[in-house]
């Protein structure tokens, strides 16, 4: 990225976030330290690995609210648990925590291109999206979605926020010291 384009990024992107966010830079630099900030920007922009580290977290916690509210990611109330469950589960008060399994394996990953989030659990998709399972199709799961990610691919607003808001404090480490 040439220095052009790192002034126009600035002047349009970083600048009114700052304003936005109360934030202050200082007045007046010379123009070394302003090269110097280029140089840093353009190094953060290239190094995405610890901004990826930090999403992969929040994919977590979107996904651990959800089984502790028992809600989905997008805020809807998971369904109740049928009455055969409850008599064959003996008393379980969490829904899709019986043993921990599924709880327990969720797990992220990230890249320098990437975050994710994921379970090895082969019920998980079961869980997520609702459908039949059992002999013959019979039982009817109804979805109870824990990761932050629907049918269609998209994700929570609250969530975009959040990473959005991550991405400009990444970038803005250079002009926040």
């Amino acid at each position: 990225m040439g220095y052009s384009s790192l002034f126009s990024f600035v002047a349009e992107a970083i600048i009114p976030y700052l304003y936005k966010k109360g934030e202050a830079m200082p007045k007046y630099m010379s123009f070394d330290e302003l090269r110097g900030q280029m140089q840093s920007l353009e190094l953060r922009l290239k190094d995405t690995e610890p901004l990826m580290a930090h999403i992969a977290n929040t994919l977590a916690l979107f996904t651990s609210q959800s089984f502790e509210k028992e809600t989905s990611p997008f805020g809807e109330k998971w369904k109740p648990l049928s009455s055969a469950t409850l008599k064959k589960s003996k008393g379980l008060k969490k829904k899709l925590v019986d043993k921990g399994k599924l709880v327990n394996s969720i797990h992220t990953s990230h890249t320098t291109k990437s975050a994710s989030i994921g379970t090895s659990v082969v019920y998980a998709r079961i869980h997520q999206f609702g459908g039949k399972a059992g002999r013959n199709h019979k039982v009817i799961i109804p979805a109870r979605p824990f990761i932050p990610i629907s049918k269609e691919d998209k994700i929570p607003k609250a969530l975009q926020e959040e990473i959005q808001e991550l991405a400009m404090e990444h970038i803005l480490g250079v002009f926040l010291k």
